[in-house]
């Protein structure tokens, strides 16, 4: 007879636990707007890389944001590492956008993979939606990907 029970006991130990189930959808995903939105902020940067002129390229990304502006010594090693990889692998011949994704729909992330003369280089940018803008907010670029 206790055997006929025991799905019942089931059923009610389980229905407190469904109710109270508090998941949750945590991301909010861009909608294609946002995403060409964000894209449009690197493009000139791209062309940037393209031409030749990482000085430049940096400059833009940090004239987006006070905060990148303010580390002006930091900005300096970075246009340097840069140069380095111009002097290493040559000029960037051209680059291709190869990923995107995002952690919500105010901040997106685009990887770029960029050929050079001699070698293949991944850019990778983060972008945040400020109040009526996209900026850069953190990038980095790797040969070893």
């Amino acid at each position: 007879m206790t055997k006929r029970y025991i799905p019942l006991a089931l059923a009610f130990l389980a229905t407190p636990l469904a109710a109270h189930d508090q998941t949750k959808e945590l991301l909010s995903e861009p909608s294609p707007g946002d995403y060409t939105a964000a894209q449009g902020a690197i493009a000139p940067v791209i062309d940037h890389l393209e031409k030749g002129d990482p000085k430049a390229a940096v400059d833009l990304i940090s004239s987006s944001s006070k905060i990148f502006a303010s580390k002006t010594n930091e900005l300096n090693v970075l246009v340097s590492k840069v140069r380095t990889m111009y002097d290493i692998y040559g000029p960037v011949e051209k680059c291709v956008a190869i990923e995107r994704d995002h952690a919500s729909e105010l901040r997106v992330k685009f990887a770029y993979l960029c050929q050079h003369r001699e070698f293949l280089v991944r850019w990778d940018f983060t972008l945040d939606h400020v109040p009526e803008r996209w900026i850069v907010s953190n990038f980095r670029f790797s040969d070893t990907y």
